[in-house]
């Protein structure tokens, strides 16, 4: 039953480096039975799938070593009876690694997105509830069940990431949805604070839980299509439950959350389209979803938010553990590793501290494990007792699937991932073997000694055991003190536990507590930072009841003193923590807070030092600090202020006028934003363009100008002033910059424009490709028909009058000399939609016989040398071929002209079947895949989607470069013939009714405290003031048409092509 360490069966081993894979066209969404690639010296294998396990969401290994996984058939859209979700037992009956029968520990829950061990409690998050359970006799059956909170929201953006810290409390992710908020069900305060809804008067704080045996626990229903609320957050509590607090917020969907050995939290954040963000948790940071006032995802240049861990990545992350197990070489110690679940990955990287900002290493992240060919949709991973690592792995499809027995099919998969010359085994295995003795027959030096084990459960529970021994204050002292008993050389992460396991201790004496401050003043920075974390948590439990004052002695006092002017951005950065989170501010603290504030350079130590003056400081004080002459503490009090909601406008005009960039910058912000505004607008901002493209840009900054430049420098004020609108007729770099005054306000705009090649032009119109026979030129002209066109690739004669009928089709100029040819035929024309062409031909020749059977139309096309008749014919998609200009070659003659007016795809008799479609994936053509994606009245997809990575969302849809790296043809061909059947998780239509009886309907772009954006089709988007929302639901309707009735299946063959190769 336990995680085998020197038996394997084989392992599939790759010796190529990642990221460098290849990728091919994968029409199975998967071979089944293929693995996934791993880094060079790594192997990869099943320890388990299917049957045995299908859509493993969360696992955690047991203080024995012992596999826990949740699974079930919840996800994605339960009813009230779908069979709930388990907890499995994962058996490995014959000791060779793999796992080969499973055991129902227990069952009945919604879907199971987070696992966590604490002693013999195990924790599941199953949104709308956070449940645990205990086997209380032994026999690997739960039977009690405590239903601790519920109304958390649905499993959509809902609860995960639990974590047991080492300060005895349990740490937990949730996502933005919401609870039902009553009429039976309430959830805790703290998570109605993050979904913004308020509970009923007298509603309780933290309602009591529900206790239970197995036969009689309930999971509460919460349908999914109820998917919003405005902010998600990490949240913290003790074992019972209580003292539940917000740690930090500003999230949209973190996945999972998890911490290093020195106790810093990394977490993955999803979002619909700006990219997935890594994120560093600490107490009060908001990274800016559904912020009070300034809401931000990117959290680049912007002060109201702290800087993100990591680069944007352009998938789906999920979980995430810190990564240090001696079973891998050393570049592979002391890892983040994350999975990424849409593009198939399992990444790594470096961390570093930038001062006090907890960043890469390297600029982008390392890739462990890509899908290759396999199927591998990863979603959690962790580390095991033989020092491999565990990955979990979704099935092909995004939700439970049922066979005719109404029993779930769905694949699923447990990878173990390790290094072949792995040297740790006798080291791991003794490690191992050491825990089959009870804790309490562990003297206090051994259980110190396993607070530095490889799984967290293992540390948890020697942790708790050492909070018990009366010696374990004094121990734990001498293992700092005694440097000379390599015994007690504690590593970084058994330092942090035993820091936790000394304050937490009730034994601990007074004069050890002396001691133990020595620690925060002295010795290793690692050491005093934990200290200090602990000394705060110990400050807290020894409030003063009778006065309500924190009591912060002089040794306190002088620590935090310390900090504040320590060289180290990291010690200043836990001495603001500190500060923030204590109930009153000492006046002796003042005098060195406000000094430090003033010369504080670290962007992550400013951020939390003016959180200090927003937990302390009276709107008085802060309008005071608002006046002072010293930009720094202006600046501190004006993002303290706009935090707090504070009436603060009639000062901004003042403070717009600083000489300091950061204070005026975030000053116009502020006032831009408080008005529902961002600093400026734009109608087209950069992007493709043919003939030309009208730019208009407004300053919401009242007063202010807007300077510009074209040639990619940057403006200053004595650059041109923007005339207002411009017509840009080639491509170019835009940049400006708002100017009050003399003072730039915000960072200088940059807008890319890109005029369309003739070849571009043509596929926006569905022309694939022009053969001429002849090697003349036929080309899409650059301008539409109108007077002053050229007519002619070969001759300078031009348009002198145009019909209206002529006037918005598409212009094909071609070769005079093609006017005497009279081979059969002169060009080929491919359209990839129906489109009506019509040829100008010269009045003063015979027509060819080819054009009998064209309709002849009412107007007349001239040019400065002749008149045109005009024929007009209807062309299915496909070939179209055009004879020569006359029957003979009497007479002067000018070469016939070609006109295009795209058509709209046609309403097919049958609709397109997915099987169809599957089986003319051999025959596809990428190119004429392109020419659908982009042609107007094809399928359309680039007005919404754009088919490339960006750094920013451009499309009121998904960015679809996903699907490359995801090569999950049948997904494509689903999402294409009925879209609504599967919606890309964050573009489900909103839908707001307003106070005053209107109805708005949009993809959600981002939310604050104040107000709602939505894109909409229209590339426009329309912002909504909270207050004046009176309902506010999604619709499981996707805002893309179904095109299962308007294209072929070669026709959706082709685009899905084109999407997995472009």
């Amino acid at each position: 039953m336990l995680i085998q360490f020197l038996r394997h069966l084989p392992f599939v081993i790759l010796f190529t480096a990642l990221p460098a894979a290849t990728y091919g066209q994968n029409t199975s969404n998967g071979d089944l039975d293929a693995l996934p690639d791993v880094a060079e010296e790594f192997e990869i294998r099943f320890v388990a799938k299917e049957p045995l396990t299908r859509n493993p969401c969360a696992m955690a290994f047991d203080v024995h070593g012992r596999l826990f996984i949740g699974m079930g058939p919840q996800y994605r859209s339960p009813s009230p009876n779908t069979p709930g979700d388990s907890v499995y037992l994962m058996i490995d009956s014959d000791n060779d690694g793999v796992f080969d029968k499973k055991h129902p520990f227990a069952s009945g829950f919604n879907n199971i997105q987070g696992l966590c061990w604490h002693g013999d409690d195990l924790w599941i998050a199953n949104a709308p509830d956070l449940t645990i359970v205990r086997d209380t006799d032994n026999d690997d059956v739960a039977d009690e069940y405590i239903r601790l909170y519920t109304d958390l929201g649905n499993l959509e953006h809902g609860l995960h990431g639990l974590t047991w810290g080492p300060d005895g409390r349990m740490y937990m992710s949730k996502g933005n949805s919401k609870g039902h908020n009553g009429p039976k069900h309430y959830a805790p305060l703290p998570f109605r604070d993050l979904s913004g809804v308020a509970a009923p008067s007298g509603t309780s704080i933290f309602p009591k839980p529900v206790v239970s045996d197995a036969a009689n626990y309930v999971k509460t229903y919460h349908d999914p299509a109820d998917d919003w609320g405005r902010e998600g957050g990490v949240l913290s509590c003790l074992e019972t439950g209580e003292d539940l607090r917000i740690e930090s917020r500003g999230y949209r969907n973190p996945w999972d959350i998890a911490f290093d050995h020195e106790f810093n939290f990394l977490g993955t954040d999803n979002d619909q389209n700006q990219g997935d963000r890594l994120f560093h948790s600490f107490y009060g940071a908001h990274y800016g979803w559904g912020h009070n006032w300034s809401a931000h995802w990117t959290c680049e240049n912007h002060l109201p938010t702290p800087e993100l861990a990591g680069p944007l990545f352009g998938g789906s992350g999920t979980g995430i553990t810190y990564f240090d197990s001696p079973a891998f070489p050393p570049a592979f110690r002391g890892v983040w590793m994350f999975n990424d679940w849409l593009q198939r990955r399992t990444h790594f990287f470096k961390p570093r501290w930038k001062g006090a900002h907890l960043t890469t290493a390297a600029k982008e992240y390392d890739v462990l494990v890509s899908g290759g060919d396999s199927l591998f949709k990863p979603t959690d991973l962790e580390v095991g007792p033989n020092g491999s690592l565990y990955i979990l792995g979704w099935g092909r499809e995004y939700g439970v699937q049922w066979n005719d027995k109404q029993e779930q099919v769905n694949e699923g998969r447990v990878f173990e991932v390790r290094w072949r010359h792995n040297k740790a085994k006798g080291e791991l295995l003794a490690k191992h073997q050491r825990w089959q003795k009870p804790l309490s027959d562990w003297t206090t030096k051994e259980l110190i000694s396993g607070l530095d084990d490889i799984l967290a459960v293992r540390r948890i529970a020697a942790q708790e055991a050492l909070i018990l021994r009366k010696d374990g204050p004094s121990e734990i002292l001498l293992a700092f003190q005694d440097e000379s008993d390599e015994s007690h050389d504690m590593s970084i992460q058994q330092a942090t536990w035993a820091i936790w396991a000394f304050i937490r201790n009730p034994y601990t004496q007074k004069e050890q507590g002396r001691q133990f401050k020595n620690l925060c003043l002295h010795g290793p920075i690692h050491i005093r930072i934990q200290a200090m974390r602990a000394l705060r948590q110990h400050t807290d439990s020894i409030t003063n009841i009778s006065n309500g004052q924190i009591a912060l002695d002089s040794g306190t006092l002088e620590i935090l003193e310390t900090a504040l002017s320590d060289k180290n951005a990291r010690l200043r950065f836990e001495a603001y923590q500190f500060i923030t989170q204590i109930d009153h501010l000492p006046p002796k603290i003042h005098p060195s807070l406000l000094e430090a504030l003033k010369v504080e350079t670290d962007s992550i130590c400013f951020y939390a030092g003016w959180h200090v003056l927003k937990q302390h400081y009276s709107s008085t004080k802060l309008k005071a600090l608002l006046l002072n002459d010293d930009p720094s503490l202006q600046l501190a009090a004006l993002l303290a202020a706009a935090e707090r909601r504070e009436t603060i406008t009639e000062l901004i005009p003042q403070i717009i006028q600083s000489d300091s960039e950061r204070l005026r910058n975030t000053a116009a912000l502020y006032a831009t934003r408080k008005s529902g505004n961002s600093m400026f607008y734009i109608n087209n901002p950069g992007g493709e363009f043919t003939d030309a493209i009208s730019v208009s840009l407004l300053s919401y900054l009242k007063p202010s100008q807007i300077y510009y430049t074209l040639d990619g420098t940057n403006p200053s004020n004595e650059s041109p002033r923007w005339p207002g609108s411009l017509n840009i007729t080639r491509s170019c770099i835009l940049k400006f910059a708002v100017y009050s005054g003399d003072k730039r306000i915000g960072p200088i705009a940059e807008y890319q424009y890109e005029r369309l090649t003739a070849q571009a032009t043509a596929e926006r119109q569905g022309i694939l490709s022009i053969l001429s026979e002849t090697n003349r030129l036929y080309r899409v002209s650059r301008q539409g028909p109108q007077k002053g066109t050229k007519a002619y690739t070969d001759r300078d004669y031009i348009l002198t009058h145009v019909p209206e009928t002529l006037e918005n089709t598409v212009f094909i100029q071609t070769p005079n000399d093609d006017s005497e040819e009279s081979r059969d035929t002169l060009v080929t024309i491919e359209l990839v939609i129906p489109s009506t062409i019509t040829i100008a031909h010269d009045t003063r020749i015979a027509q060819p016989a080819w054009l009998s059977d064209w309709q002849k139309t009412k107007g007349q096309l001239t040019t400065n040398d002749t008149t045109f008749e005009l024929f007009q014919k209807t062309i299915p998609a496909g070939k179209l071929t055009l004879g020569p200009n006359r029957p003979d070659t009497q007479g002067s003659a000018s070469q016939y002209l070609i006109f295009l007016q795209p058509g709209n795809l046609k309403q097919l008799a049958d609709a397109t079947t997915q099987e169809a479609v599957t089986a003319a994936i051999p025959t596809a053509d990428a190119q004429r895949g392109k020419a659908l994606f982009f042609a107007t009245g094809g399928a359309g997809c680039f007005k919404c989607h754009d088919a490339k990575p960006a750094d920013t969302p451009t499309g009121f849809g998904p960015n679809l470069s996903f699907l490359k790296e995801q090569r999950n043809p049948n997904h494509i061909i689903k999402s294409l013939l009925t879209p609504s059947s599967e919606i890309k998780e964050g573009f489900a239509t909103q839908v707001i009714i307003t106070s005053d009886g209107r109805t708005i309907t949009g993809i959600l772009k981002q939310e604050t405290g104040e107000s709602l954006t939505l894109n909409q089709p229209n590339e426009k988007s329309v912002t909504i003031s909270r207050d004046k929302i009176d309902e506010r639901f999604s619709q499981k309707v996707s805002a893309m048409p179904a095109f299962d009735r308007l294209l072929t299946p070669q026709q959706t063959a082709d685009l899905v092509k084109y999407l997995l190769e472009r």
